[in-house]
């Protein structure tokens, strides 16, 4: 039985040894397939592909663009299992440079890579249509910059781990805004809360609460809250 199971894995065609199946794929155009069931079509140099080709998988998922020796680096379009796709440029089989990665989802970044990771200046577009323009660290907003929330609500500011920290101003559709500082997406430090009919809360905050006032004027009770800033 032990015997019957080992020879069918031999025999089986995605284990099949790795080999070129035409052309020259040594120095030149070829085909070859490797273990697994992953194939490459194009360029090869000193038998690793080299120059333009399309490196196809047996998850359904697919590289076409340039290689240098034997990795993704140049231009390229990578696409994913799940419908995923990068488009942009590559360094040692990573995304790296400028490069549009489109979500599964719908949601898409546009803007600089570093070692596979969203990082430098760019611009996330949210499936609700929300929008965050600025920059970018390890996959988060990190930094300067601003979102523009499906309600056409806008935090400008700081940002650490995607989440409004340090100094920014916020601003409502119905004219209500906050400007001062943050942590964690909420109002926290000194900071003043301008209501629609213009009044204002002004003083230190803590985790979205006023807990000292300053210059205070008549205020209606409702409150924006630091953390109803959704998107």
């Amino acid at each position: 039985m032990k015997t019957a199971i080992v020879l069918l894995i031999l025999l089986s065609p995605v284990l099949v040894s790795a080999e070129c199946l035409q052309g020259n794929c040594q120095n030149g155009q070829g085909v070859f397939s490797y273990f697994g069931g992953m194939k490459y079509t194009g360029e090869f140099k000193d038998g690793k592909p080299d120059g333009q080709g399309t490196k196809t998988y047996a998850d359904g998922s697919a590289y076409t663009g340039q290689f240098k020796d034997g990795k993704f680096s140049g231009h390229g379009k990578k696409t994913f299992s799940d419908g995923a796709v990068y488009v942009g440029e590559f360094k040692n089989g990573r995304f790296f440079g400028k490069g549009t990665y489109t979500f599964a989802n719908g949601a898409v970044y546009t803007g600089e890579f570093s070692y596979g990771q969203f990082t430098g200046q760019g611009t996330y577009t949210f499936p609700s249509g929300a929008k965050y323009v600025g920059s970018f660290m390890n996959d988060n907003f990190t930094g300067q910059g601003t979102m523009t929330y499906a309600d056409g609500s806008t935090y400008t500011g700081n940002w650490v781990n995607s989440k409004p920290s340090g100094q920014g101003i916020a601003k409502k559709p119905d004219g209500s805004s906050y400007e001062g500082s943050w942590w964690d997406g909420k109002f926290d430090g000194r900071g003043i809360l301008t209501m629609a009919d213009d009044t204002k809360k002004e003083g230190f905050w803590k985790e979205g609460k006023l807990i000292k006032k300053e210059k205070t004027a008549p205020v209606q009770k409702r409150s924006l809250g630091g953390s109803a800033w959704k998107y």
